[in-house]
């Protein structure tokens, strides 16, 4: 678009590293920020915050100076690191959440500035083609490409389909395009303007219809909450003590202790590691325990997440007692609007949620 002259290899060329570099950048980000976040334990939740704002920063950055795709890099980190259990996720969701919407209005704004109404017209027949090419042909094409051989059910592909509005993405590149000083023959950034209303009016407005008339709309699921976040505020609480010496209950195994009424040992950490406790976990002088029971309250403990069971989840239907959790502890379940504290005889349901904690590597 600027002008260079470039041929037919330098273009494979210059795709290629674009990609592969961006990927690898983007796994790689990921890999070591959660590395990082499981060893530093960041109590302030600004901090975990802020760390990973800057790795996507310099995400960004590395890769586009290894010639890769820093768009591609940071999305792809973003996957990664979105769908790990690490400390403090729920905080940074909802900090990710509104920097995004903050963003996004910034981005139409300076549309706003820099958009003529009165040049619409001018350009209103060939943006109308170009919208309805992008959302009837372009777009459905290329998720079928990519859904089709997932053997994903085609009223799934219909709403992924219709769902792809244009927004903040097509006006930050229509920007790039606009102020590197590409040579254009047309009004891209009116024809933007255009397509992006045409989207927001036209697919955003029919997006609910188009979910009920595709049956894709499920009454029972949180399209809040991703499959692995405790973000959901739960009427229990968290209480951290301290095993001192001759506590009547050092040296004797969970099981043999009587906790207070509707309470649940959560994690018991020693001397710096944390231990999911069972029944024959024996507690020693100095052990930090982390109690957990009803009437609300958080904890600074990590490790914790959230799952919905499914009829066809293997867990459905059996008794706590009879999985076989190795290295995970289920701490409570909520069922409807009630919380239990779970026990050995509890019997999973479908549709129950259950908040469980993990041991950290």
């Amino acid at each position: 678009m600027q002008g260079a002259d470039l041929g037919p290899w330098a273009m494979v060329r210059m795709l290629a590293l674009q990609v592969l570099i961006g990927l690898a950048m983007g796994v790689g980000a990921a890999w070591a920020v959660k590395k990082l976040l499981l060893r530093l334990h960041l109590e302030e939740e600004t901090l975990t915050d802020a760390l990973l704002l800057g790795t996507g920063l310099l995400t960004y950055a590395l890769s586009n100076g290894l010639a890769g795709n820093g768009y591609l890099s940071v999305y792809m980190a973003g996957i990664l690191i979105g769908n790990s259990r690490i400390p403090g996720k729920g905080a940074c969701i909802r900090f990710f959440d509104n920097l995004t919407g903050l963003m996004q209005m910034l981005l139409f704004f300076l549309l706003g500035l820099l958009a003529f109404p009165s040049r619409l017209p001018a350009v209103a027949l060939p943006a109308l083609g170009t919208a309805l090419f992008l959302t009837f042909v372009a777009r459905p094409a290329a998720v079928a490409l990519v859904l089709v051989p997932l053997r994903c059910p085609l009223n799934q592909i219909g709403f992924v389909s219709f769902a792809g509005m244009r927004g903040a993405a097509s006006i930050a590149f229509a920007i790039l395009a606009i102020s590197g000083g590409a040579q254009l023959s047309y009004d891209l950034y009116h024809m933007v303007f255009f397509i992006v209303l045409f989207s927001i009016l036209v697919q955003g407005t029919l997006i609910p219809p188009a979910a009920r008339k595709l049956d894709m709309i499920d009454d029972t699921e949180d399209v809040m909450a991703t499959f692995n976040d405790y973000t959901r505020e739960m009427p229990v609480q968290f209480v951290r003590c301290i095993l001192r010496k001759d506590h009547p209950w050092e040296g004797k195994p969970l099981a043999a202790i009587t906790m207070p009424p509707g309470s649940l040992a959560a994690a018991v950490i020693r001397q710096g590691q944390e231990i999911l406790p069972k029944g024959d976990t024996v507690l020693q002088e100095g052990d930090e325990i982390i109690l957990c029971g009803l009437e609300g309250g958080s904890a600074e403990s990590s490790g914790f997440y959230q799952v919905r069971l499914s009829p066809r989840d293997e867990w459905t239907g059996q008794k706590l007692a009879d999985l076989s959790l190795h290295d995970e502890l289920i701490l409570l379940i909520r069922r409807g609007e009630k919380v239990l504290i779970p026990s050995g005889d509890t019997v999973l349901r479908a549709g129950d949620e259950l908040v469980a904690a993990q041991k950290r590597p």
